[in-house]
Formats: C-alpha cells, structure tokens, sequence
C-alpha cells in the first residue's frame, strides 16, 4: 500500500500537510485474493502485520490515503477506518477552498 514517489510529491504541496508513508506493504487483499473465503487468514495476517497496526496507530485529523480500491475496503473492514484515493483527497481540499462552492 506504499504510495508512488510521484503521489508524495503531489501530497506534499498541501499547506500545512506532513505526508508520512507507513510503509506499509501489501494490505492482504491483492485484488480478488482476499475476498476468497479460503484465503481470509492469509489475507488477515498480511493486512495485520505491518498495516493495520500503523492504522490503528493513526491519531485524531490525520488522513489514511491509499489509490487502491482493494487496499481501502481491506483497511475498511478489518478497522473500520475509512481511506482516501489521493485524488479524492485532492478534490475534497481544492473544494473546501473554493469559496463559489
């Protein structure tokens, strides 16, 4: 769930942002692989080794940003916290800024 070099650049000219890659890996559900009912506890392990620890770890205001669509329903449902593709992210600060609405 590493983001790309050109994504932490992109993040890193928010104002007042400090972007902080978790290095986190694979978040365990690799596409379909996770949705297979045999492959559950392969796939939480892998999420549970390095991932969500760091997620749980987050504190209050601080934003999980991840481009995967897998890695955000994997983060969604083993902690229950929400995941942000970084052009979401983008989109939602270049409109709160915007003062037409």
């Amino acid at each position: 769930m590493d983001l790309l070099p050109a994504t932490t650049a992109l993040l890193s000219r928010i104002p007042s942002c400090t972007v902080v890659d978790i290095d986190a890996g694979c978040c365990g559900m690799a596409g379909s692989f996770g949705y297979m009912k045999g492959h559950y506890e392969v796939s939480s392990s892998i999420a549970n080794r390095r991932l969500l620890p760091a997620v749980k770890a987050m504190k209050s205001g601080e934003v999980l940003v991840a481009p995967g669509t897998s890695c955000r329903h994997q983060v969604l449902e083993f902690s229950g916290a929400k995941a942000v593709h970084p052009a979401t992210l983008i989109r939602s600060l270049l409109r709160s800024g915007d003062s037409t609405g």
